[in-house]
Parts: structure tokens; sequence; C-alpha cells
């Protein structure tokens, strides 16, 4: 009965020990992906459609599904507002983890076929 018992704690440990450092590379995981999360919301440009005058971070579901000749860039979530865009209401907090931690003062500009472009 002792070595029954014996086996069973062993085993106990084993599961504890593998579910403890289970536990710790699923945090540094989790950890990593807010990471990423956070880096492409801050780092991203703010596209803004012309025609719905909404404008939403790279990590909105539809940030990639603006056609072209209906996009405009903006660097800023201030300069998005003030030329009249508004968020998109599918994006939950990205806005205002951007909104806290916004920096730079870079020029909004047009994607447009007839747009100036201002490397030339």
């Amino acid at each position: 009965m002792a070595t029954k018992e014996k086996v069973f704690w062993e085993w106990v440990w084993i599961v504890a020990i593998v579910a403890g450092l289970g536990f710790s590379v699923y945090s540094l995981y989790i950890e990593k992906v807010r990471q990423w999360h956070i880096d492409a919301v801050m780092n991203g440009p703010i596209r803004a459609n012309t025609q719905s005058r909404i404008y939403q971070v790279p990590t909105c579901p539809n940030y990639d599904s603006i056609h072209a000749d209906n996009l405009r860039l903006f660097q800023t979530i201030e300069k998005a507002n003030a030329a009249g865009y508004r968020p998109a209401q599918n994006c939950g907090n990205d806005f205002r983890i951007r909104q806290v931690n916004e920096s730079g003062d870079f020029d909004d500009y047009r994607i447009q076929y007839d747009y100036d472009d201002p490397r030339q």
C-alpha cells in the first residue's frame, strides 16, 4: 500500500511541475502577443475611408479592406478627428491605447491616384 501511495504522490509532483512550466510558458506567450498587438496599434498608420469618413488602426478587422480610391492615411488620431473622421466601432480599445501613448507630429497625406507624392 505504501508503494502505491508513493507512486501516486510522485505523479502528483510531476503533474504539478509540468503544469507550472506550462503556465509559465503560456504567460510568456500571452505577454509577447500583447506586446505585438500594442506595437501594431502604435506603429502602423491610421487608415481612413474617404467615403464613410471612418478611420481604423492596424489591428482593426477591416483595416486592409479599404480600396485605394477611398484611402487616406493619418499619423495621429487627433489629425483624423480634426479632418472630420470618426473611429470604427469594431476595433475595441485599440484607439484608447494609441491615443494614450501617441507620439510624433507627422503630416497626414492622401493616397489617391491624383495625389502629389511628398517624396518627389
